[in-house]
């Protein structure tokens, strides 16, 4: 079960960063927005909230998301920007990868719902995959889980999209992060 303020802290940040026209501006494009986002409003929370990029397994989609590994041993992946990837007339979009099979159509249907997910070994191995232009990871199961329970650095982490952007900017953004 994914505990509530998961998913309502996630809807708050989304609806800052669409609510702010001044950081819509300044942070249009910049992936790794959302990811600091959410990384300081959980962190700030006591919520061990680790980025994670796709980048870091080679994956044909690049994208930024987050992990919590719970005190009860749960992995909840946190994936408020899934919906880039909505792209019916893309045979090879994650999406299109995840309706393939009832683990991926389960694991959707959550990020649309609530922007995340409790991950297990199979729906870890699936949703990793689906950014792979649907080929399998060259893992077990098990390790994938291990994988978002433990996200390898990456220089994309908290960053992507941010590198050109001033100081002032992103600490105006951090600034106006008061939920």
């Amino acid at each position: 079960m994914i505990p509530e303020i998961y998913a309502d802290l996630t809807s708050k940040v989304l609806s800052k960063l669409s609510d702010e026209d001044t950081l819509k501006e300044m942070f249009q494009g910049a992936w790794g927005v959302t990811q600091s986002m959410l990384y300081f409003a959980f962190n700030r929370r006591g919520i061990d909230y680790k980025p994670f990029s796709t980048h870091s397994i080679n994956a044909w989609y690049g994208h930024a998301i987050g992990t919590i590994d719970a005190k009860d041993g749960t992995v909840h992946v946190i994936d408020p920007t899934f919906t880039q990837f909505l792209d019916e007339s893309d045979p090879d979009s994650p999406m299109s990868y995840l309706l393939r099979t009832q683990t991926g159509a389960d694991i959707l249907t959550s990020l649309m719902q609530r922007h995340c997910f409790t991950a297990t070994p199979e729906n870890a191995y699936t949703y990793l995959s689906s950014f792979l232009k649907g080929e399998p990871l060259l893992i077990p199961p098990d390790l994938a889980l291990e994988i978002l329970r433990t996200p390898p650095e990456h220089e994309y982490n908290l960053t992507y999209g941010l590198e050109d952007k001033p100081a002032t900017q992103i600490n105006l953004m951090l600034d106006s992060l008061y939920i």
